[in-house]
């Protein structure tokens, strides 16, 4: 005996529950890439030690609930915090070694404006 069975599809309601599940599946997928990013760029990003010919100045990021730009010079004890983007990361610089007879010229050339 065989037994015929009639398969009633709605029209439309698969091709809606796809569209739906391929809309989250984006949105989830580009979150995970977004977060893994983050995560990986602030791994790899390690604090370093940069020269120019002024001196040398340290540079860190580090994660921060809003967007902040920290600078602190020892010499002085004086330091300045910004918050200058959105990003969530806060970049810590802080200058090392000055090169005087390179800060010299224009210093002077400032003075006599």
């Amino acid at each position: 005996m065989v037994v015929v069975t009639e398969n009633r599809k709605v029209p439309g309601a698969n091709s809606t529950v796809r569209r739906a599940f391929a809309a989250v599946a984006l949105i989830v997928s580009c979150t995970a890439l977004a977060l893994g990013g983050l995560w990986l760029g602030l791994r790899l990003s390690t604090p370093g030690t940069y020269g120019s010919a002024l001196g040398t100045a340290s540079f860190e990021v580090k994660p921060y609930e809003h967007g902040g730009l920290e600078v602190f010079i020892p010499l002085t004890d004086w330091g300045l915090r910004a918050h200058a983007f959105s990003a969530p990361i806060k970049l810590h610089v802080e200058p090392r070694v000055l090169n005087r007879q390179a800060l010299v010229p224009p210093l002077r050339a400032t003075a006599r404006c």
